[in-house]
């Protein structure tokens, strides 16, 4: 059941629901090639390149109020299933939590497809989103040939600003810019090498934010990622974590180190 929500999920863009708020939360949307943009000063932004279709999750870290509901359903749950059976149930219900905080890209392209110095084409990606805490919590890819994929073993954060487009870099799926055949393929991504320091996903910041057409002279900013500990499978989905990022998150054995402090970051009840 929780498996057969994958695929729906890469795919959503949903809206946060008003929880014991005056008035609704700035609903999530993204734009298209032509769109013009109207920055609400309300309303979060952020922005990323990426070259091939998947959908990266965002989850919005929960309010006191998500976090109490979810403990409650969390002890009913104990109360009623043991073993493996209270395993799935709690899964189900970690699931139902972040779906309502989730946000997707769907893959929509904000720019026109352009192409960098090595001739490769990269689409920009904007999303208007609630202000908040994001953590990126994995991606579905929009291919039969690979699943989805949880950083349970480490990824990063971000804080989207209201009123601000903020710019996470650009985004490199390691398995897709390898391909799926047993033939030659690249193995190094932006000097990183597969196997040693290249993971799944990788993210370069842009010290520089990039220059944006079409968004009304809206300030854009470059992301302050912070280092995030393990979370929870709750897509029951494969398992990995985001390459390590200079100056942001790195890797020891058996920690999650977040390299601003050097020390290891316990895990996130995500």
């Amino acid at each position: 059941m929780i498996r057969g929500m994958i695929i729906a999920a890469a795919a959503l863009l949903l809206a946060v629901p008003a929880a014991a708020q005056e008035k609704p939360e700035p609903p999530v949307t993204d734009f298209n090639r032509k769109a013009e943009v109207k920055v609400d000063p309300a309303s979060g932004y952020i922005y990323f390149d990426m070259r091939y279709a998947m959908g990266l999750w965002l989850v919005r870290m929960p309010t006191p109020a998500e976090v109490a509901e979810r403990e409650a359903q969390r002890a009913e749950a104990r109360t009623k299933h043991s073993g493996r059976n209270l395993v799935l149930a709690l899964r189900e219900i970690d699931w139902a939590s972040r779906q309502k905080r989730m946000v997707s890209n769907g893959n929509r392209n904000f720019m026109p497809v352009v192409k960098d110095a090595e001739g490769k084409s990269w689409s920009g990606i904007l999303i208007k989103l609630p202000p908040g805490r994001y953590v990126i919590a994995g991606y579905g890819a929009e291919t039969y040939m690979h699943p989805s994929m949880c950083f349970c073993l480490g990824t990063v954060m971000f804080d989207a600003v209201p009123g601000k487009i903020v710019d996470l870099g650009r985004v490199y799926s390691h398995a897709q810019e390898n391909g799926w055949s047993l033939v030659a393929r690249p193995r190094t991504i932006d000097g990183l090498t597969s196997g040693r320091n290249l993971n799944s996903l990788y993210i370069a910041p842009r010290a520089t934010p990039v220059v944006l057409p079409r968004i009304g002279g809206a300030e854009v900013i470059p992301a302050e990622f912070q280092a995030v500990g393990r979370i929870t499978n709750a897509l029951n989905s494969e398992i990995d974590r985001v390459t390590p990022i200079q100056g942001v998150i790195r890797y020891e054995p058996g920690k999650i180190i977040d390299a601003r402090t050097n020390q290891p970051v316990p895990p996130l009840d995500l």
